[in-house]
């Protein structure tokens, strides 16, 4: 009974320390109640990006137990102030950010990866993302994590290489005019950036 117990315990002890870890998360950490879900700075050249993977932060955020002001109010009350892109907010100080959007949590991100590289022989698929909760009252940083989602495929053989490009082009093609181009990518990325969020 009492290795059983050991055993337990180790394994515990194990999972424990394989559980994934934020990249930073304050000592002080205290859930906000209202959150906005802001615009993000795009450091990539697609222009479809940011806002798919905004949107689906804004969708997967409650499974953590939180509640975001609606993405149109947010867009619109930042119009308001002369904010269109996520790249000016840096310019703001988070406690005026707070008092435009009324909310007490401010949730920034960067899109820093979202390509599709296709050359027959070798594919791949990439997002990254990270994204920073802040106390809008103080400005303090709470919590920040950032992941890499990529998926890649090769192949040697020619017929199957010319294959799989046609293939992929249609792929890209169809996604970008649809608007859910390496959308399993990003949802992937988003949820395992929320898996290292305490849940309210």
């Amino acid at each position: 009974m009492k290795y059983a117990i050991g055993i337990i315990g180790v394994t515990f002890l194990l999972l424990n320390a394989c559980a994934i870890k934020p990249k930073y998360l304050s000592n002080d950490f205290t859930a906000p109640g209202m959150i906005a879900v802001l615009p993000m700075h795009n450091h990539t050249n697609d222009l479809d990006g940011p806002d798919m993977v905004r949107r689906l932060m804004y969708e997967l955020l409650p499974q953590r137990g939180y509640t975001s002001l609606a993405l149109p109010m947010i867009d619109e009350k930042l119009r308001e102030h002369g904010i269109t892109d996520g790249g000016q907010l840096s310019a703001v100080n988070p406690q005026e950010l707070a008092s435009w959007l009324g909310v007490d949590g401010l949730l920034f991100g960067d899109l820093l990866e979202f390509g599709y590289l296709n050359v027959g022989f070798y594919r791949r698929r990439l997002v990254q993302a990270e994204f920073r909760l802040v106390d809008a009252r103080t400005g303090e940083k709470l919590w920040v994590d950032e992941r890499t989602v990529s998926r890649k495929e090769i192949t040697l053989d020619s017929k199957e290489a010319r294959k799989a490009f046609a293939v992929g082009l249609a792929e890209k093609t169809i996604g970008s005019m649809l608007n859910v181009h390496l959308k399993r990518e990003a949802r992937e990325c988003v949820t395992k950036i929320l898996r290292t969020l305490p849940p309210y």
